[in-house]
C-alpha cells in the first residue's frame, strides 16, 4: 500500500515538473555563438530613396554553412545534458524503490536492476568518450571537435 502511494506521488511529481517545463519553454537558437565562424556580418538596406541609394543600412549576422558546426555542437550539448538528467532520475527512482521495498525480494531485485541499468548507462557514456579520445590520440584525427572545412 505504501509502495504504491510513494510510486504514485513520484509519478505525479515528475508529471507536474514535465508540464511546467512544457508550459514555460526556453528559447533555443540553432546558431548560438560558440566561437568564430558561426555567422558572417553583412550589411543590408532597410530603406532606399527615389534614386535607389540606401538610406538605412543595417549590419546583421547572416547564417553560413559554418553554422552547422554550432548547431551540431549545441545538439551534442543538449543530448549529453538530457542523458545526465535521465541518469540522475534513474538513480533517484532506483534508490526510492530500494528504500520502499520493505524487504520484499521482488521489489529489491527490481530496484537493484534499475540501479544496475543506471550505472551501465553511465559507464557506456564514459567509455564512448574515452574511446573517441583514444582514437584521437592514436590517429591524430580530431573526432570530438566538429569542423566544416572550406
Amino acid at each position: 500500500m505504501l509502495k504504491g502511494l510513494v510510486t504514485h506521488k513520484v509519478v505525479r511529481t515528475l508529471t507536474g515538473f514535465l508540464l511546467l517545463v512544457l508550459l514555460f519553454p526556453k528559447r533555443a537558437y540553432a546558431l548560438y555563438w560558440l566561437g568564430e565562424g558561426c555567422s558572417v556580418s553583412r550589411t543590408i538596406c532597410l530603406a532606399r530613396d527615389r534614386a535607389g541609394q540606401c538610406t538605412q543600412p543595417q549590419v546583421v549576422e547572416v547564417a553560413t554553412i559554418k553554422g552547422v558546426e554550432c548547431a551540431f555542437s549545441n545538439t551534442i550539448s543538449v543530448v549529453l545534458a538530457l542523458a545526465g538528467i535521465v541518469l540522475f532520475v534513474m538513480f533517484l527512482i532506483g534508490g526510492l524503490r530500494y528504500l520502499t521495498s520493505g524487504g520484499d525480494p521482488k521489489a529489491t531485485e527490481a530496484a537493484k536492476g534499475t540501479l544496475t541499468h543506471a550505472i551501465a548507462g553511465l559507464v557506456v557514456l564514459i567509455l564512448a568518450f574515452l574511446i573517441l579520445r583514444l582514437i584521437e590520440t592514436i590517429t591524430g584525427v580530431q573526432l570530438t571537435i566538429f569542423k566544416v572545412t572550406q
